[in-house]
């Protein structure tokens, strides 16, 4: 997200300052900043970030091209000109972040937020955060770092577009090499988005078509491009903006993205980019003033507005609303100003660094001084102290993920088996944890529990978003899963338990949540929640049935709840208020529709199964509650037991549901 300067053309080389391109970047910036702040009010608003790139895109090919063409083109010049405009901001909002995150974040987040910070600083925060998607990704409001990830995949477009342009000119061959690249890159993005979205999310190169968009208008606006460098659309800023508007609002993250759908706003910010010449000389009509100055202040409000954010999330203890977010966004523009007053635009504007020696540290330290003195007051040493103390040595380790998988259980089933682990004795397993990563978090401690009181062995096998269902023909969601495997999973372990004489009890354990992303092979429409739920509770039910009919003690977990916050976000509260019923909520606040009917619809299974409810382990005073009795995590997340939950949960099921052992 570079910004252009308010310079005279240099060496015939820089392009004249267009209006234009700064209130595209207030329309995007804008777009951005009230998804995060108001995502139910503007779901879309991500697609500024893809306006962006275009925009970039735009404006490096420009650049690059016409030093290559001139032969003045030095990829360390090129490469000092990023630095110059991109890291001074950023290394002070990093600063200010670094200062306040150690006031605010129990050990673990902190653990994550310098991980993110080392990807910050090197232009990786896109990988980082790619390794962490899916299923068991910790909350966007625990990351403040999230937003970096669009500036990583820039950098890494800035690395490698340079050298191609290079060679590209030299062959004869720059357009086509543009449009083989860009191509390319789009049937990439496409294709990786139907198989596994966040990576296609996430990677360079399947983000890479849409700053080679803009690359390839700017080589065809050249003064022997295709277009020539006095063409411009007049009505293209408006066709643009029609496209723009209705995407904010239409769009959502529920949606496959970025696919196809991308390419409407990178559409859009092709046309409103065209509606001005290349020499700005021609049209130029789109210039709305108060757009044009928050384009000017759009790469600082980028920076500051997501962090801004996530401090009144978690000041606010979740309890946000319009008053206190219209604040947080007065404070986070307030900070871009200053940061494009006294960072930002005296370094763009002054050919040598000698008089900004002094100025801009001194300005640097003054402003993290000025940020982070009210933390040094509202929120003293004892924060992190307090926090510790309600977050203990034992609730720090139930938000660790146990170990999913032994070698001895993968040599029984193919990689596809995602979790895959034998528990107590491997000789002689007499129980069967399967289905989702909700019944490999309920594993662990009910194989610990089988294993000290009855020495019997336990095996535990599934994959995320997999449910233990063999009508099922696939299976999405926030963990991808590639077309049939989950069906061919469930096949092969059902057969493994049928077959294996031993295993005398099977826990069938699933997210009812999880339900709307099921697929059954007889229904090739999405259903609405009540048929989806009675396919699947019949679905259920047949599993039972066919379990008993090979001997088997079946039981049935179907009500893992799904909290509304982290268990992460529990602790923060805790240390901030030290009130216990911050982690306490109502059943109607964490459970769908979905779920009551499905609950409703488990009960009717077949005789002599047992199906077991959660309630018992998490109900406190009415309501469902995070933590024990003693103040112990019953949860590692949002929806998976804690290893101590486990074990309570165990010893519920026992008690309920008589394991049957030999």
């Amino acid at each position: 997200m570079d910004k252009q300067d308010k310079q005279a053309p240099m060496q015939g080389s820089r392009p004249p300052y267009r209006p234009d391109i700064d209130a595209l970047r207030g329309i995007s910036i804008l777009a951005v900043t009230l998804f995060h702040a108001f995502p139910r009010f503007m779901p879309g608003g991500f697609i500024g970030v893809d306006t962006f790139f275009v925009i970039s895109g735009y404006l490096i090919s420009q650049r690059l091209v016409a030093d290559i063409r001139s032969d003045h083109f030095s990829y360390l010049a090129f490469l000092w000109r990023r630095a110059k405009r991109l890291l001074p901001a950023l290394f002070l909002m990093l600063a200010v972040a670094t200062a306040i995150a150690p006031r605010l974040m129990i050990t673990v987040e902190l653990q994550s937020f310098y991980k993110h910070l080392l990807g910050a600083l090197t232009y990786t925060s896109n990988f980082i955060l790619l390794s962490e998607s899916g299923y068991f990704d910790a909350s966007a409001s625990s990351k403040p770092l999230l937003h970096l990830w669009s500036l990583a995949v820039e950098e890494q477009f800035y690395l490698l577009w340079p050298f191609l342009l290079l060679f590209a000119h030299r062959a004869k061959l720059l357009m086509p090499s543009m449009w083989a690249v860009t191509i390319t890159s789009l049937l990439a993005a496409v294709w990786l988005t139907t198989i596994n979205e966040a990576a296609a999310f996430y990677l360079p190169f399947t983000r890479f078509w849409e700053l080679g968009a803009g690359g390839l208008l700017a080589l065809a606006q050249q003064p022997n491009g295709l277009l020539g460098d006095k063409f411009h659309l007049r009505i293209g800023p408006w066709a643009g903006l029609a496209l723009i508007i209705p995407c904010c609002f239409l769009l959502n993250g529920e949606m496959a993205y970025p696919g196809y759908i991308a390419t409407v706003p990178v559409l859009a910010a092709l046309l409103i980019l065209a509606g001005t010449s290349s020499s700005g000389e021609h049209g130029g009509k789109f210039k709305l003033e108060p757009l044009v100055k928050l384009g000017l202040l759009s790469y600082s409000l980028y920076l500051w507005h997501w962090p801004i954010l996530t401090v009144h999330h978690w000041l606010m203890l979740g309890n946000d609303n319009l008053q206190t977010i219209t604040t947080a966004l007065f404070i986070a523009l307030f900070a871009a100003i200053a940061t494009y007053r006294f960072v930002e635009r005296p370094i763009l504007h002054k050919k040598s660094f000698q008089p900004l020696a002094v100025k801009i540290p001194v300005r640097a330290v003054a402003m993290v001084l000025f940020a982070t003195l009210p933390f040094q007051f509202l929120l003293p040493n004892a924060t992190q102290a307090k926090a510790d103390r309600y977050a203990m040595i034992e609730n720090k380790r139930q938000l660790q993920r146990q170990n999913i998988k032994s070698e001895s259980c993968i040599k029984q089933f193919s990689n596809d088996a995602y979790f895959c682990r034998f528990y107590g004795d491997i000789d002689n397993v007499q129980v069967a944890v399967v289905g989702d990563s909700t019944a490999n978090a309920l594993a662990g401690g009910l194989g610990q529990i089988l294993a000290e009181r009855y020495q019997v062995g336990t095996f535990n096998v599934g994959r995320p978003t997999c449910p233990p269902f063999t009508e099922l023909s696939e299976s999405r969601g926030w963990f991808s899963n590639p077309p049939g495997v989950c069906k061919g999973l469930v096949d092969r372990y059902v057969e493994y338990i049928i077959n294996d004489n031993k295993i005398t009890t099977v826990v069938l354990v699933n997210l009812a949540k999880s339900l709307s992303v099921v697929e059954f092979a007889e229904e090739s429409s999405p259903l609405n929640p009540e048929a989806q739920a009675k396919l699947a509770s019949q679905a259920l039910k047949n599993m039972t049935a066919r379990l008993q009919r090979a001997g088997k003690h079946v039981i049935a977990v179907v009500d893992m709840p799904y909290f509304p916050i982290t268990a992460a976000e529990c602790i923060h509260r805790l240390a901030v208020t030290g009130d216990a019923a911050q982690c306490l909520f109502e059943e109607k606040s964490m459970i769908g529709a979905d779920y009551a009917i499905l609950l409703s619809l488990a009960l009717d299974q077949p005789p002599n199964s047992c199906v077991y409810s959660h309630k018992k382990l998490f109900q406190h005073r009415g309501k469902y509650s995070m933590l024990s009795p003693e103040g112990i995590l019953l949860v590692r997340d949002s929806s998976h037991l804690s290893y101590y939950g486990a074990k309570l949960a165990a010893e519920l099921i026992i008690e309920q549901c008589a394991i049957k052992t030999s």
